[in-house]
């Protein structure tokens, strides 16, 4: 009879088990998975979605991302277009892509998204809304330009920094449709940064600095790449993704200037050291005058051919503190004084820059 009721217990227990498992085990396993010990030491796979707490965030799918990130950039970009034709016959051409630099009617685009000349341009809204362009504003420093409208409220874009990137992150290349709320996108993914590769010449007065993709190609001037965060990564300008950081300064300049295109211009060529060619000449990085062009400013300063500029102004220039954007920064006028190491000595050689034409 004792043996009788352990055998009933045994059985009653294991019942309990069984229906405890079936409707509560995957809920359970779940809460066991998300033990910090139990993660850690990888004890427990269970078959049900783990239940995630307030502080972890879990990335479904990188399709996900895209499609989400997309929708959140459709106010922050605009279309440019022309039209084709007078009075009621006109027609709407797209042309090219913008993006919503403030909220009072700035745009930047390409030049290439204006290249058909006698055309009256506008901007359209994802919403539907045009404005037209009532003022053009090339950059003399790159293919660059801002865009004046009588727009207001819309939401801007957020550049990233450029040191921010890393290869193989993926991109979006995301622009507009004529028709209202629609968006579409390319993947890709970042190859490189063109300003970090050493050999390459550049030159002080252009602004050159863009990033390389791979697999997808944009195929529209003004197209605006960005990251999954949602943040600006570069436009393509019909060549080259200009970089977030070229942008930057454009528009910084642009509105430092009181709404005027003025470019520092040095007349001089350069390129960055690698850190073999910097470990040479005892240095930890800089950038190699290659060529100085004569009558420029830089050559009435004194600036040779194979100086070593390491600073502008006491910055230093380093592989993130870019010599690019320390000249940028300039104003046209302004006496520089430019850290120079010739002949592994250091020494000041002070130029004044013109107005870049």
């Amino acid at each position: 009879m004792k043996n009788y009721k352990i055998v009933i217990i045994i059985l009653v227990a294991a019942f309990i088990a069984l229906a405890v498992q079936v409707f509560f085990g995957n809920f359970i396993s779940a809460r066991l998975a998300t033990l910090p010990l139990v993660r850690s030491l990888n004890l427990y796979n269970p078959r049900a979605p783990i239940v995630v707490t307030n502080k972890e965030t879990v990335r479904v799918s990188d399709a996900n991302d895209a499609v989400e990130t997309t929708n959140s950039l459709k106010s922050k970009i605009a279309l440019v277009v022309y039209y084709d034709g007078t009075g009621a016959d006109a027609r709407v051409v797209p042309s090219g892509g913008a993006i919503n630099w403030t909220s009072d009617g700035y745009f930047i685009t390409t030049s290439a998204a204006l290249a058909v000349a006698n055309k009256t341009y506008a901007v359209i809204l994802n919403n539907g809304d045009i404005f037209p362009i009532t003022a053009v504003y090339k950059d003399t420093a790159s293919s660059l330009v801002m865009l004046s409208t009588d727009a207001k409220g819309q939401a801007t874009v957020e550049p990233i920094d450029g040191k921010d990137l890393r290869p193989a992150e993926k991109m979006l290349l995301v622009i507009n449709a004529p028709a209202p709320n629609q968006t579409t996108y390319l993947e890709s993914y970042l190859r490189s940064s063109v300003n970090s590769v050493s050999g390459q010449i550049f030159s002080s007065d252009r602004a050159q600095r863009s990033i390389s993709l791979q697999s997808a190609s944009p195929i529209t001037p003004g197209q605006a790449v960005f990251n999954l965060n949602g943040r600006l990564v570069g436009m393509w300008d019909g060549s080259m993704v200009m970089a977030s950081d070229a942008i930057r300064v454009f528009a910084t300049d642009f509105f430092r200037n009181n709404k005027q295109v003025i470019r520092p211009g040095f007349g001089f060529n350069y390129k960055h050291l690698s850190i073999s060619e910097a470990r040479a000449v005892q240095l930890v990085s800089g950038a190699q005058v290659t060529d100085v062009v004569a009558g420029s400013p830089s050559a009435a300063g004194g600036l040779l051919k194979r100086d070593i500029i390491t600073s502008v102004n006491g910055q230093k220039v380093t592989d993130e503190v870019l010599l690019e954007t320390l000249l940028a920064s300039i104003t046209p006028g302004e006496v520089v004084t430019l850290g120079v190491t010739r002949n592994a000595e250091p020494i000041i050689v002070l130029v004044t820059p013109n107005i870049l034409e």
